[in-house]
């Protein structure tokens, strides 16, 4: 048997019985004889099982397995053209509960970000990558309906990991309160798209509506987008200002919005992202506010494009220096900023332990450019002290961390307290004891 018939079989036999019996039928096809099966025999298997077969738990595992191997499966555009057809096929298709779930279409969101990553769709297919980004924010913005949830949930977190992937995609979801200086757009990627508006349909707001318990998976998207567009907004004024600078910027600044270019209708594979020629004209603020405002009234849909400047990741996250000075930034920006890190810390309370400490690792940045006061930051984390689960001590520790000048006495002694009791209990996991020893080490060595 090839590799493949191994890997096959490995997610099967994950399964159950029954799915290894249908792996037998559908991928290693020894009924003929053949041992041996090339990759156009299973790539092609792969899409009928997808396609057609009636056990999801089958379809999923194809599904898995195309994610994991399309880069080994695929070796030209056609054939990835006709991956995508299947997808759009099953994501197109109304749920009937039976041959077609929610639960099936989730797996296909997954599998289809992850194909568009392999393949760099970003660059050389811009018209099929700003389709199905819109596609994700057409069911994002369906709050509040429990048949979708889950759906909803997959969704946010394809855009997560697009977001993440490339840091500035998401700008334009963030609506008009997130206007940058003309100063600093221009290195910046951009933050709104010339003739048309996002308009109250914007992220923060989904954040807020969400009612169920997927509102999680909105406010890591959501956090995620504001931590991508500080660290740029930080970066771009550390440029511009110098020691002897002494301009303040108020509330009274006009700040515009950056341009972007349109995106080219059926760009074809291999064409370059950029364009040629000079992007379409911006009004200043807030004059582009009111344009965006009429825009909106006139009932125009908006439809997604990639915003100008924007690229993939950075391998390592933008952070100041401990001894470096924050920014000045508009207060109107501000304000924005801090109260979306409010609405995002307001869903602690129902987040999972994940959450809590992938919040808790990216608040650095905010509480130095924002100057969050303690107490405020406290309420939210402080619960997580009495906590029976490691993992959440070790997010208020890093929270801890980030005031650990301005930490009370009693605080301190509750929290070397909690990890003695935590390095004492043999019946904890050793992993989380040796976590506990870390931060006591930690801890010894602060000055």
């Amino acid at each position: 048997m090839t590799d493949w018939t191994y890997e096959m079989l490995r997610y099967a036999f994950s399964w159950n019985d029954e799915s290894a019996e249908k792996a037998l039928k559908y991928v290693v096809n020894n009924r003929n004889g053949t041992e041996n099966m090339s990759e156009f025999q299973l790539l092609d298997i792969l899409l009928l099982t997808i396609l057609t077969e009636k056990d999801e738990v089958e379809r999923t595992s194809a599904l898995v397995f195309l994610e994991e191997h399309g880069k080994s499966l695929v070796f030209d555009y056609t054939r990835l053209h006709k991956v995508y057809f299947v997808l759009d096929n099953i994501l197109g298709s109304p749920v009937d509960g039976q041959s077609m779930t929610y639960s099936l279409k989730t797996q296909v969101l997954v599998t289809y970000t992850a194909l568009l990553i392999q393949f760099d769709t970003f660059e050389t297919d811009v018209a099929r990558f700003e389709g199905f980004v819109d596609l994700l924010y057409s069911m994002v913005k369906h709050t509040n309906k429990s048949a979708d949830r889950i759906l909803r949930a997959y969704a946010c977190e394809c855009l997560h990991e697009l977001e993440s992937w490339y840091p500035g995609l998401l700008f334009s979801l963030l609506g008009e309160d997130w206007m940058v200086p003309p100063i600093w757009a221009a290195g910046m990627t951009a933050t709104s798209q010339p003739g048309t508006s996002v308009g109250q349909n914007i992220l923060g707001k989904f954040v807020n509506d969400e009612l169920l318990h997927v509102q999680e998976s909105y406010a890591r998207l959501f956090f995620t987008t504001i931590q991508h567009f500080t660290e740029q907004i930080v970066q771009e004024a550390l440029k511009h200002t110098s020691p002897d600078d002494k301009q303040e910027f108020s509330i009274a600044a006009t700040p515009a919005t950056s341009s972007a270019p349109g995106s080219r209708a059926g760009t074809p594979p291999g064409t370059p992202r950029s364009t040629a020629g000079s992007p379409a004209e911006v009004p200043s603020w807030p004059g582009a506010a009111a344009s965006a405002a009429s825009s909106a009234v006139k009932g125009e849909v908006f439809r997604f494009r990639v915003p100008e400047n924007c690229h993939t990741s950075p391998e390592v996250a933008f952070d100041l220096a401990p001894e470096q000075t924050p920014p000045r930034l508009p207060r109107k920006l501000v304000r924005s900023m801090t109260r979306s890190i409010g609405l995002v810390l307001e869903t602690m309370p129902t987040s999972s332990s994940w959450t809590k400490i992938f919040i808790a690792e990216r608040l650095s940045l905010f509480v130095r450019v924002l100057a969050l006061p303690q107490r405020v930051v406290f309420h939210h984390f402080s619960p997580l002290l009495r906590s029976s689960r490691p993992s959440l001590l070790h997010a208020f520790m890093v929270v801890n961390a980030l005031f650990s000048k301005e930490v009370d006495r009693s605080v301190a002694e509750a929290v070397v307290d909690r990890l003695f009791a935590l390095v004492q209990d043999t019946a904890m996991e050793p992993c989380f004891r040796l976590l506990a020893v870390s931060w006591l080490i930690a801890l010894s060595e602060t000055k």
